[in-house]
């Protein structure tokens, strides 16, 4: 199969999986294996469907990518979530409430675990727009993915506890999920505000009334329901920052002072969600419109976002989360139309391509003597848009932790 922009679809080709309906992801719009007509094409960019699967020869071996059956697995996720996320937000969550996302949180972790090796994952995994259910299903699955990619870290960060419990990543993923439950006692007025930077006093009032509030408000909201402390404390910390700068401050119950959390003060869960937080909100502009993940990682990997983040969090948020995903057509900067075929964890931007036309050559941008770079993914002009993941030394070292030490 190849991911193709909803502006490159021609009439006659087929689709490779399933499409579903933007707003209402229960609904199938068109199955696998049908051929576009130029009706069904002018439809598709009327509901804001930015890409599709298309079948293409010399591609078979990338369809284990976005199967049917992943499909179907992301759907059932979906409508899971958005129901349970409906009747949470007109009442308060209860433990028979949260059991509802500990059990669609298992199904999420099993679907990562199944596709988590996949480029695909680089796409938004549901459908919806500035919905807030969905950025926070959505900031669950890229936690999740990025609690996988930090095994051992976790463990050592969580050292109070067995390797088992402490890789347990239900946890994770239900503060993902419910790091934003504290705005849904307040209508829409807080749904659509994902600010992340604390202003100075006097821009303060631009914010919604609450907003500054959402982390306690979620916290208490979970405080009566039986969640983990881990997940609790994830929520009430996701905006947070590494270098103590965060919001909002919480009261020293010894110094009887407000303070401003900072490094390894923060909770492991929570130095992730707020990552995920962060990424998965410029993956949307202002307007709601998809931006595509290159665009995302790179402002997420550039001097704007310093002080933010955990550097070994940062780190593994760039390493799983690819800017081109597996399946994904683009246009080399010599003109070559390729696919991706294979991610480079350690050079994102340089991964594995390989020619749609021709001998078919494969070719790795890494290594390639012509130092041909990724000019265009899904009708985006990406050339020049790029960035480096630190190595784990750099990373350790900007933690003020010297790993020769």
């Amino acid at each position: 199969m190849l991911l193709c922009s909803v502006m490159e679809l021609e009439p006659g080709m087929v689709t490779g999986a399933s499409i579903l309906h933007p707003e209402r992801p229960e609904m199938e719009l068109l199955a696998s294996g049908t051929a576009l007509t130029e009706a069904i094409i002018k439809r598709l960019k009327q509901m804001g469907i930015s890409q599709i699967w298309t079948s293409c020869d010399g591609t078979e071996d990338l369809d284990s990518v976005m199967g049917e059956s992943l499909t179907l697995a992301q759907r059932e996720v979906y409508v899971q979530l958005k129901d349970s996320f409906s009747l949470t937000a007109r009442s308060a969550v209860t433990t028979a409430r949260l059991q509802d996302y500990r059990q669609t949180i298992m199904s999420l972790v099993c679907d990562v675990i199944a596709s988590k090796d996949f480029a695909g994952l680089s796409t938004r995994l549901f459908a919806t727009e500035g919905k807030l259910f969905s950025h926070c299903a959505a900031v669950a699955y890229l936690s999740v993915l990025v609690g996988f990619e930090l095994e051992n870290y976790i463990i050592k960060e969580r050292s109070r506890l067995s390797a088992k419990e402490a890789r347990d990543y239900t946890g994770l993923g239900l503060a993902g999920m419910l790091h934003d439950i504290g705005k849904t006692g307040s209508g829409e007025a807080l749904a659509g505000v994902h600010e992340v930077t604390l202003p100075p006093e006097s821009q303060k009032k631009e914010w919604p009334e609450g907003y500054d509030l959402h982390p306690r408000t979620g916290y208490e909201m979970l405080e009566n329901c039986r969640a983990p402390a881990a997940t609790r404390q994830a929520v009430l910390m996701h905006h947070q920052r590494w270098d103590g700068r965060g919001w909002p401050p919480r009261r020293d119950p010894a110094a009887a002072r407000l303070i401003r959390p900072s490094g390894k003060a923060i909770h492991v869960f929570s130095r992730i969600v707020s990552a995920a937080n962060v990424l998965d909100n410029l993956m949307t502009d202002k307007g709601g419109a998809g931006v595509p993940p290159v665009f995302a990682l790179q402002a997420f990997a550039s001097t704007r976002y310093d002080g933010f983040f955990d550097p070994v969090v940062r780190r593994a948020v760039l390493r799983a989360v690819p800017p081109f995903p597996i399946g994904g057509k683009v246009s080399l900067s010599d003109g070559t139309q390729a696919v991706v075929i294979t991610p480079n964890r350690d050079h994102p931007c340089k991964p594995v391509v390989r020619e749609l036309a021709g001998a078919k050559t494969t070719i790795e941008l890494a290594s390639d003597p012509e130092s041909r770079t990724i000019a265009e993914c899904g009708k985006h002009k990406t050339l020049g848009v790029y960035y480096e993941v630190p190595s784990i030394a750099k990373a350790m070292d900007a933690r003020g932790e010297n790993v020769a030490a």
